[in-house]
């Protein structure tokens, strides 16, 4: 929930329903995701085998990042993919310009 939520108790209520018991079952049931609840890694894992080092993973798994502008980076990379899933234009004209994007972020 935003910091300036004009509905804090209302983002509340929906955070505590999204992330209990009954919708995590729903996720587990669906495969639409991993359960955020421990209580139900057995579930998912019996449902859906082929899953079971992503939901074991967690005990161990780290975030990582690319060093620094990363995110802006990842921006300049996501916009060159949609450009050509879009038909804007071709791989290698969206890359070359997402290169020399991300070039000039690097001193």
């Amino acid at each position: 929930m935003g910091q300036n939520s004009a509905h804090k108790e209302e983002a509340f209520k929906l955070i505590e329903f999204l992330t209990g018991p009954e919708a995590q079952h729903i996720t587990v049931e669906g495969g639409l995701a991993l359960p955020s609840r421990m209580s139900l890694a057995e579930d998912f894992i019996e449902k859906y085998p082929e899953r079971k080092a992503w939901v074991l993973g967690g005990d161990y798994a780290r975030p990582y990042t690319l060093g620094p502008n990363f995110g802006r980076k990842n921006q300049i990379f996501d916009n060159a993919v949609e450009a050509v899933f879009l038909g804007q234009k071709t791989a290698e004209e969206a890359l070359t310009e997402a290169q020399q994007e991300i070039d000039a972020l690097n001193p």
